[in-house]
């Protein structure tokens, strides 16, 4: 056997030999393979950072209604000293107390409840339960 490849099994040899107590050495001090974080590394539940933001948060009021659109596109609602517009889309559901209804079942004056998403001039009614 040529000196060199004498040399080179040799190193093979003791690093394979090596081997288990480096990865030992290694999951002991960085904690890899314990289930718990490296020191270098972010706490997985940080409490004092705040959650991530939510990314279709739903919100809800009653109100009264103050005016449908002749094309049932949108309506308006008043709660809360503000008049809040609602654009009704394909997948709005509408109720009466407990019942179906429809966007035809909408008039003013009826007292609304309206889960919706979105925020400033573009809100979208969710779910419009009429008052029985």
């Amino acid at each position: 056997m040529k000196r060199s490849h004498a040399a080179a099994a040799f190193v093979g040899v003791l690093c394979m030999s090596a081997l288990p107590a480096l990865t030992s050495a290694l999951a002991d001090s960085t904690g890899i393979g314990k289930g718990s974080p490296s020191a270098d590394a972010p706490a997985a539940m940080d409490k004092s950072m705040p959650p991530p933001p939510m990314m279709a948060a739903e919100l809800s009021g009653t109100g009264k209604v103050k005016f449908v659109a002749h094309n049932k596109s949108r309506f308006k609602c008043w709660w809360g000293g503000k008049l809040h517009t609602f654009e009704i889309s394909r997948t709005t559901q509408f109720r009466r107390g407990t019942n179906p209804a429809t966007v035809g079942d909408l008039k003013t004056g009826e007292t609304v409840e309206v889960q919706y998403h979105g925020a400033g001039a573009t809100m979208t009614a969710d779910v419009v339960v009429i008052s029985p």
